[in-house]
């Protein structure tokens, strides 16, 4: 008998990939049911059955995914989305009572995670505050001033983002002021580098109030560490270099054997006590030491390099839920992923979909 899993967020940057991995799985068939908001997410017609649902911050959402669950006699629950990750750990029990794991972890981890602020005073209140990068939470524009001037600028760059956000929003690079003209004729206008001086008019005139996590700026490589893990335990860890990053995401990954983030990444999860996939960003700093930027309590987009290297976190986590039995996966270490664009026929959506 197949076995029936919902995967959230099919229009989510990874959700084609995954949804392929999960269907590729030869030890058994998955009969995988689809949601989305968007009735043109691709991922809705790579899977079996397909749901248009509220978002994941609705009143409505928790209800709605149920009653998926409930009628797909669904046995396990993989979300995509960060926004819908509160409200489905919140939500264990009920989905439990209808016969779905929901691969997540637990609402306190999930709700720090989320917020990159809470993350960084948690490590640092529990002995990891190497490993977190120099910031300050701010939400006037006299804070702004103070904290750009902590962290050096003008003469280094300073960032600036929201400290929950999705895809990069908010997120820009301050420099003073624009040096060269090529600066604006060799850049796309999806730069994240902007002139400080326009970006604190602009907190002054309109932003006030609006919290910003103001950090420093770390020039080294970049790496994701996708891990499958259990209340605090981890099983597989896989780090990533992120060669080549479009708009926020990997659209080139190396599989890398970085035995120290490998090292830290398994000390978040012990101190967090993480279940099923998380997600975990570095990048190196100036002196050679790697900084957190932030951590995903989902299955991240790219998470496809990790499958391609051998490890299918996803299907593991859903044996992991069912109690299943598996061999920890071998990593073929040195894999290089590269995304490309690549498309599915739609026909008449509305004529396709059952919505919630």
């Amino acid at each position: 008998m197949a076995l029936k899993a919902v995967v959230t967020a099919a229009g989510a940057p990874g959700g084609p990939c995954i949804i392929k991995a999960l269907k590729s799985v030869k030890e058994r068939e998955l009969y995988v049911v689809a949601t989305d908001v968007r009735r043109d997410a691709a991922g809705l017609y790579l899977a079996d059955k397909r749901y248009i649902v509220p978002m994941g911050t609705d009143p409505n959402y928790v209800k709605a995914m149920l009653s998926i669950c409930k009628s797909e006699g669904a046995e396990v629950v993989l979300p995509l989305s960060s926004m819908e990750l509160l409200a489905l750990s919140r939500s264990v029990e009920e989905f439990e009572k209808v016969g779905a794991k929901v691969l997540v972890s637990n609402y306190e981890s999930v709700r720090i995670a989320l917020s990159k602020h809470l993350v960084y005073e948690f490590l640092e209140s529990h002995g990891l505050g190497d490993v977190v990068p120099r910031h300050r939470l701010i939400n006037t524009y006299a804070e702004l001033r103070e904290a750009l001037e902590d962290l050096g600028f003008p003469e280094k760059p300073v960032v600036v983002k929201p400290p929950a956000s999705k895809g990069q929003r908010g997120f820009r690079v301050l420099i003073e002021g624009l040096r060269d003209f090529r600066e604006i004729y060799e850049s796309k206008p999806t730069d994240p580098f902007m002139d400080a001086s326009t970006f604190l008019r602009m907190y002054r005139d309109s932003g006030e109030g609006r919290e910003l996590l103001v950090m420093e700026y770390l020039p080294g490589k970049e790496f994701t560490v996708d891990a499958l893990c259990l209340e605090g335990e981890p099983i597989v860890v896989v780090p990533r270099e992120r060669v080549k990053v479009v708009q926020g995401i990997s659209v080139i990954a190396r599989v890398v054997r970085n035995e120290e983030l490998i090292r830290i990444t398994e000390s978040i999860i012990k101190l967090l006590r993480f279940s099923y996939v998380i997600n975990v960003q570095f990048k190196y700093g100036p002196h050679g030491r790697p900084k957190l930027l932030e951590i995903n309590p989902r299955v991240a987009g790219t998470v496809c390099a990790t499958i391609e290297a051998g490890a299918n976190l996803p299907y593991l986590a859903m044996k992991l839920a069912l109690n299943e039995d598996f061999e920890v996966p071998r990593v073929r270490w040195g894999t290089v992923f590269v995304r490309y664009w690549d498309h599915v026929v739609l026909g008449k959506p509305a004529q396709r979909l059952t919505t919630q």
